[in-house]
């Protein structure tokens, strides 16, 4: 359980805890009903207070973020260890492998990463409810970023719908690369939608005033050309499956191996993506974390 203490100052006198949590810490009226209606979820003075109880200066304010329920004994621990690459009180981030599904799902409900963050925290003697921010598919590899509790998970969301929530991509790509596109970074807006048949498959769409067109931007720069392949550091202003392998299809430098939008023959067994890098701010602290992935360093000398 994550408790927040604070101690109000003579700004914060007069006001009611709901304004207090709305303008000074910037939760949301869902998340002040779960801390209301949680037992001991919202205390002052070591008292359990309603909502609209005005605050005086020098009172103590503590809140509960989660409580005994919040946990996860559905989730079956099972598999190896997780790489950690970073984690404070509200966040992890994990080194995720090639060929791991992020959550239980048909055919993986043994075997995902978060049945491996399950077997982590137990082994620490806890048992927290972890929530990822966005996601990777199966065959990518890279940073996966958790939140540890609701409120963390609420703003580094939030964070991601604002822009501070950043990811890099690094991608081996099939071609060459003209001149121009070695030498800056350039844009891809490109709409997407489901492929006609296809359960899993997107494909590049006429225009977004289709019907099922969803609005789809990745940024992309090459690193170095070697050959016939390229490695490409991307960016996306959106988070639409498939994304950055149907963009490169549809620019006919599809990723090295890729079995759906590729020829899949370069040896590999799946699309050589890593998601390196990761940046936000830290839900509460406000400090900037940057979290590479381990793996980039071998992404990058990537050889076959």
């Amino acid at each position: 359980m994550k408790t927040l203490y604070f101690v109000i100052e003579e700004s914060g006198a007069g006001v009611t805890v709901a304004q207090y949590l709305k303008r000074e810490l910037h939760f949301t009226k869902a998340q002040i009903r779960t801390l209301k209606f949680r037992e001991n979820g919202i205390t002052v003075n070591g008292v359990r207070t309603r909502v609209n109880q005005e605050l005086a200066a020098g009172d103590h304010l503590q809140l509960a973020l989660s409580d005994g329920d919040d946990r996860s004994e559905q989730l079956v621990p099972a598999g190896g260890m997780p790489v950690i690459l970073y984690e404070d009180e509200d966040v992890v981030c994990v080194d995720k492998p090639a060929g791991l599904v992020v959550h239980p799902s048909h055919g993986h409900f043994q075997d995902s990463l978060s049945n491996q963050m399950r077997v982590y925290y137990l082994k620490q003697g806890t048992d927290v409810k972890i929530r990822s921010i966005g996601r990777l598919d199966k065959d990518t590899s890279g940073v996966v970023v958790f939140a540890k509790n609701q409120i963390a998970a609420a703003r580094l969301w939030q964070q991601r719908e604002q822009g501070y929530f950043k990811k890099e991509y690094l991608a081996w790509c099939t071609g060459v690369f003209s001149e121009r596109e070695r030498e800056q970074e350039h844009t891809i807006a490109v709409p997407l939608a489901h492929a006609p048949g296809e359960l899993m498959k997107m494909c590049a769409a006429e225009s977004e005033e289709e019907p099922v067109a969803l609005h789809a931007v990745t940024h992309y720069q090459v690193v170095k050309q070697e050959h016939d392949r390229a490695l490409v550091r991307l960016h996306l202003e959106t988070g639409r499956t498939h994304q950055i392998r149907v963009h490169m299809a549809y620019l006919g430098h599809p990723l090295l191996g890729d079995p759906i939008y590729g020829d899949g023959i370069s040896g590999e067994t799946h699309a050589q993506l890593c998601a390196w890098k990761a940046e936000f701010i830290q839900p509460f602290t406000g400090q900037k974390v940057t979290v590479c992935s381990r793996k980039s360093q071998e992404f990058r000398s990537f050889q076959f």
